[in-house]
Formats: structure tokens, sequence, C-alpha cells
């Protein structure tokens, strides 16, 4: 789906080092790749690299898939809780895009957005204000969203972040039934090794370089390559 090939990228010409450097890796349909690394490790512009939101200069993105097929899901909750939209609302925004010229949706696009809502598990919040909902059932609000316009590829930017541990695992049980009963491949930042390595096939470390390995052979020599430091990953088993 998707092949990066030497590239490399720095924000300006004055910059000393590279904040990525000759990463090589491939995307393939049906993957569900954890991206691990430290603050400041690259992750955000590799991501933001596949979303074509910064210009490659360095090397090359072979993209088999269009953008427009790319769900994605930002690091922070853009939702104001104050503001008085909807969980079928926000919805409802993921099925707009450039040619929309008029806010007003057809009952294809609400028929969309009830099935995914259903799918995400959210159909009996849907009149409900985002504002008053949790953080787990937010963060499936968001899911929904990106998923509403039936992507081929989805990017989740830290998405256990405001979300309890309690919420964790099953949220990572919904992401991989997404991934291999709807055949949706999966990008998933997160700093949960351990966790993480239970749902994914493969681990991509980034630290300015990027390393991509199965998650079952997933070895402590490239952790601690990209973090810089003597580290034991945990493989744990805790039920989060």
């Amino acid at each position: 789906m998707i092949k990066l090939t030497n590239f490399s990228f720095k924000y300006s010409k004055l910059d000393k080092y590279f904040t990525l450097k000759d990463v090589n890796f491939e995307v393939n349909k049906g993957d569900f790749i954890a991206v691990i690394g430290p603050n400041g490790g690259g992750k955000t512009t590799l991501i933001k690299a596949i979303l074509g939101l910064i210009k490659i200069k360095i090397g090359k993105i072979e993209m088999h898939i269009n953008r427009s097929e790319i769900g994605y899901t930002e690091q922070h909750d853009i939702l104001d809780k104050q503001f008085p939209i909807t969980v079928k609302e926000v919805v409802l925004t993921g099925t707009l895009n450039n040619k929309s010229f008029f806010p007003f949706y057809s009952k294809k696009q609400k028929d969309a957005a009830y099935k995914t809502m259903k799918l995400v598990g959210i159909e009996k919040l849907e009149n409900k204000k985002v504002g008053d909902l949790s953080g787990g059932q937010r963060q499936r609000v968001r899911i929904a969203r990106a998923l509403v316009s039936s992507p081929k590829l989805l990017i989740l930017d830290e998405p256990t972040a405001s979300i309890d541990h309690n919420t964790e695992k099953e949220f990572y049980d919904f992401l991989k039934k997404l991934n291999k009963e709807k055949n949706i491949t999966i990008i998933l930042v997160s700093h949960d090794i351990g966790a993480v390595s239970k749902f994914t096939n493969k681990i991509l470390c980034v630290n300015q370089s990027a390393h991509l390995s199965d998650s079952n052979s997933h070895k402590d020599s490239h952790a601690k390559e990209v973090y810089n430091a003597e580290i034991s990953v945990v493989h744990h088993n805790c039920k989060i």
C-alpha cells in the first residue's frame, strides 16, 4: 500500500540534523503496525509524510492508495467538550470532502454514519453531546468519524492517551477486530510496547532512523538502538 525509499526530512535547511534519515519500509494490505519511539524521534513527522502534509524532497514515498482512502485520528482530542455537538453530528462530518459545498447530509451519508456508529458500538449514544461522554467513548467517536468514509488505511496517533487503563484492552480488541474482520490496515503510534505487541503484527521503531520487525520476533536490541539507552522490554500479561 505504501513504500518509503531512502526518505529523509528536516524542517529547515538551517537544521543541523535530519528529523528522519534514510527511512525504508513498506506497509502492506492487512498490516497492523505499531509505531514506537521516544518523543522527538520523528514519529509525528513520519505520519505527516504519509498523509501528504509535508513536502518530500529527499527519497520518495510511493502511495498505492489514494490519500482520500486514509482515515486519521490526531494525537490530541480536538472535540471541544463545551461545544454543543452530538455524536451523530461529529461522525457525519467524516462524510464531507473537499467537493462538498453545502453542509447537508444525504440519506446515504446518514445511513453510513449509523452503520459506522453501530460497528464502533456507540449507536445508542448518537444523540448524546460529546462533552457528556467518557474518554473511551469520545475516542470511539473519533474512530467512527475516521471510519465512516470506509478507509482502506486507518492511522491512529496515540489513541489511548485519553483512555483509562481499564478501557485499553477493550479498545485494542476493537482495533484488532477492525483489522481482521473488516480487513482495515492500521498504523498505531504508541508508547506502550508491551501492550501493542500483543495486538499488532509488526513493530516500527522510529528515532531518526526506522527499524521494522514482526511483533512476535521484536528484539530488545531494536528498542535499545532506537531509544539510545539500556532498556528492558517487559512483555506483560496484566490484561490492560
